[in-house]
């Protein structure tokens, strides 16, 4: 970008370039959406997702919704638990790294994961250069990381050879 523009590399330079790789804000994207999408895929009700049953069929929704809503929003912890009538912030901490192990170890919840997610991001604008992401956070992509650490490379390269 620099050459095609005849400037030197600088800060302003390298954000100019990384304009393109940074996330887009999803305004459409609720906690209550992802709760709603967590809910019709496992086919249960919601007053019991965001209730106190402790069974399975409605442990495992609800700590998928709540891994879900850590991702893909950038809700404090304990306001996550409140959308779950009241769950402290533990709760929402042990949820989220256990469906993060399990999305490792287990096809099942990769999968289930991966489909209520695509469900929520349908409402979502995507992210430039058609690249989707999994994050609705306004930072950048370790694409666009690189490229600043490559950036940042380049510059003192250039500095050096010129002292």
């Amino acid at each position: 970008l620099a050459k095609l523009n005849e400037r030197k590399v600088d800060l302003d330079i390298c954000q100019e370039a990384l304009n393109d790789y940074r996330v887009q804000e999803c305004d459409e994207i609720t906690a209550d959406e992802i709760i709603n999408c967590t809910c019709r895929y496992f086919n249960v009700q919601k007053a019991d997702v965001v209730g106190k049953k402790k069974n399975k069929e409605i442990v495992e929704p609800r700590q998928i919704a709540m891994y879900l809503i850590n991702e893909l929003m950038t809700l404090p912890l304990d306001k996550i638990g409140e959308c779950f009538g009241g769950k402290e912030h533990t709760t929402v901490i042990h949820a989220r790294d256990k469906v993060s192990a399990l999305i490792v170890s287990d096809q099942r919840i990769k999968t289930a994961v991966g489909d209520i997610k695509a469900m929520v991001l349908r409402k979502c604008r995507t992210f430039s250069r058609g690249a989707r992401q999994s994050v609705a956070r306004k930072r950048l992509t370790l694409y666009g990381i690189w490229c600043t650490i490559k950036a940042w490379i380049r510059i003192n390269t250039e500095v050096q050879a010129f002292r």
